[in-house]
C-alpha cells in the first residue's frame, strides 16, 4: 500500500510539472487595413523553425465577428534565430502597462501554450518607452522575418514594422552605392527626424533612395527632397509607379521604376564623372 501512494504522488508531481511546461509560442500581429499573420514556434529543443501564416484582412464586420478565417499562405521560416524568440516569449510577464499609440495602429498578441491551457496577452500600438517589454520580442521578431529573401515577404514584413515605434523608417540597406530603402510612412510627426537625415547626405555624394515600398501620407514632406535635389543633383529614385502616382514630381529627373535600371544608370553615371 505504501508503494502505490509513493508512486501516485510521484504521478501527480510530474503531471503537475507537465502542465507547467510550455508546449508551442504563437504571436499574431494585427495591422489596420492589411492582412494579418500568426507566427508559431514549437517547444523542440534547439529548434530554428517558425511557422508563418498569413490570412486575408475580413471585408465585412460579419466576417470578423465569425471567427471565420481565410488564409492566403503558409511558410515555415528557418533560423538560429528563432530559439531566441521563443525564450523572449516564453519568458515574457505582463506588467499590465498600457500605453496606447495611434487609433489606426497595429495589435500584438502572444500566446503561451501549456499542456491543458493557454496564457494569452495582448496590446495596441505599444510605445516604445512606455512598453519596452514588449518591444524585447518584437524587435527580435522583425530582426528575423526582415532576413527574408522573398521580396514579397519583405514587402509584408516591412508593412509590420512601420506600424510599431521603430522612429524613421530609412535604413541604409547597401554600402556600394550608398542606397537608402524608405519602408514605411512619412508624415509631418517624421520631419524633424527626416530634416536630419537629409542634411547628413554631402552636396556630391551619389545616393540612391529606394521608395519602392513608400506608403505615403500625402505630399506635406515632398519639399525635403525637393531640397535635397536642388543641393545635391546626385541622387537617384526608385519607386513603385502603383502604389506612388505623383511622386515623380518630386525627383531631379533620376527617377526610375525598377532597382535593375537605376543601378546600371547610376554605374553609367559614376563612371563618365
Amino acid at each position: 500500500m505504501r508503494e502505490i501512494i509513493i508512486l501516485l504522488t510521484i504521478f501527480i508531481i510530474a503531471s503537475c510539472k507537465t502542465e507547467e511546461v510550455i508546449q508551442s509560442v504563437e504571436l499574431e500581429i494585427h495591422p489596420a487595413f492589411h492582412n494579418y499573420s500568426k507566427y508559431k514556434i514549437e517547444a523542440k529543443h534547439d529548434t530554428s523553425k517558425m511557422t508563418f501564416n498569413l490570412f486575408e484582412l475580413p471585408n465585412s464586420i460579419e466576417i470578423s465577428l465569425s471567427g471565420k478565417e481565410t488564409k492566403i499562405k503558409e511558410e515555415v521560416i528557418i533560423n538560429p534565430q528563432i530559439k531566441e524568440l521563443f525564450n523572449k516569449i516564453a519568458s515574457f510577464k505582463d506588467d499590465g502597462k498600457r500605453h496606447y499609440g495611434y487609433t489606426d495602429g497595429a495589435s500584438s498578441t502572444i500566446i503561451k501554450n501549456y499542456l491543458n491551457r493557454s496564457d494569452t496577452f495582448s496590446i495596441h500600438v505599444p510605445i516604445r518607452e512606455e512598453n519596452s517589454i514588449h518591444y524585447n520580442y518584437l524587435d527580435k521578431l522583425f530582426d528575423i522575418l526582415l532576413q527574408t529573401d522573398k521580396y514579397q515577404n519583405q514587402i509584408y514584413f516591412e508593412t509590420l514594422k512601420s506600424y510599431f515605434d521603430y522612429g524613421l523608417p530609412i535604413t541604409q540597406i547597401k554600402v556600394q552605392p550608398k542606397t537608402y530603402r524608405i519602408w514605411g510612412p512619412l508624415t509631418t510627426n517624421e520631419e524633424q527626424d527626416l530634416q536630419q537625415f537629409t542634411k547628413s547626405i554631402k552636396d556630391n555624394e551619389s545616393i540612391i533612395l529606394d521608395f519602392r515600398n513608400y506608403k505615403g501620407m500625402g505630399s506635406s514632406l515632398y519639399h525635403e527632397f525637393i531640397q535635397l535635389n536642388k543641393r545635391n543633383p546626385n541622387i537617384y529614385y526608385v519607386y513603385d509607379k502603383e502604389i506612388n502616382e505623383d511622386f515623380e514630381y518630386i525627383a531631379n529627373g533620376k527617377i526610375y521604376t525598377s532597382i535593375e535600371e537605376v543601378l546600371e544608370k547610376f554605374k553609367e553615371a559614376t563612371d563618365n564623372r
